[in-house]
């Protein structure tokens, strides 16, 4: 199946995973709210049920994550057939990622983590409607006026497009990786859509034509082509 129909069947069923974990969450953010009249006590409960929110919201994530790296370990491997490499996802790179995964989108308290960004909008919200007088029982009843993002289906989509397009670079990547340890000259380019869209960092990399698979491209300081909301960019490998 053509990379493109593999991704969106993918997205589609991550984006409908993600956005029935949203609802579920929203409603036990709600209920929560209805519980407590005041807030005393309530802190470190919504602080607890963030926690345990973004942890379920990580492993999601790996597990989505999953079959995309072993489906395009796989495939570029196809193209190097010259190169007997014993892949599967009991490799060490593959393992430490998809830990990775979970580790680093559980924490709320860092920056560009999925959980941080719930825990972050979720508590500032409850923090704000009550400074202005609400309720906890009036923010739960309109939760989605005062935030409509933060459980969104278009959120939802959002991570797994990112997501799904970063396990295929790294489902890519990783293979190479093997290569290149076993002894093998692996080059990359960073390849772009060539549109007003493209961010400028992302234009500048592809002007580094084929680098070492080691050296992080000049303009982002990364080995690998990042995900960042809507970027469509890629990379291409060669053995010399």
């Amino acid at each position: 199946m053509p990379i493109n129909r593999y991704l969106v069947k993918k997205e589609k069923a991550f984006t409908n995973s993600m956005y029935r974990f949203f609802r579920k969450s929203q409603k036990e953010v709600q209920a929560l709210l209805i519980k407590y009249d005041t807030q005393k006590d309530f802190n470190s409960d919504l602080k607890e049920l963030l926690e345990e929110i973004s942890l379920w919201m990580a492993t999601i994530i790996s597990t989505k994550a999953k079959p995309v790296i072993s489906k395009w370990t796989k495939e570029t491997l196809k193209f190097n057939p010259n190169f007997a490499i014993n892949w599967d996802l009991r490799n060490d790179p593959a393992v430490r990622y998809l830990d990775d995964l979970v580790t680093i989108h559980s924490n709320n308290y860092l920056e560009w983590s999925i959980g941080h960004t719930t825990y972050v909008r979720v508590t500032n919200l409850v923090n704000k409607w009550v400074s202005e007088g609400l309720s906890y029982t009036e923010i739960a009843e309109d939760i989605n006026k005062i935030d409509p993002v933060v459980f969104s289906k278009n959120r939802s989509k959002m991570i797994a497009v990112a997501e799904l397009w970063t396990a295929y670079e790294q489902g890519k990547f990783m293979p190479m990786q093997e290569l290149q340890d076993e002894g093998e000259i692996v080059l990359k380019k960073w390849l772009t859509v060539n549109d007003e869209k493209v961010r400028p960092e992302h234009h500048q990399n592809q002007t580094d034509w084929y680098i070492p698979l080691d050296i992080p491209f000049s303009w982002t300081g990364t080995k690998v082509a990042p995900a960042p909301p809507n970027c469509r960019c890629s990379l291409i490998y060669k053995v010399v």
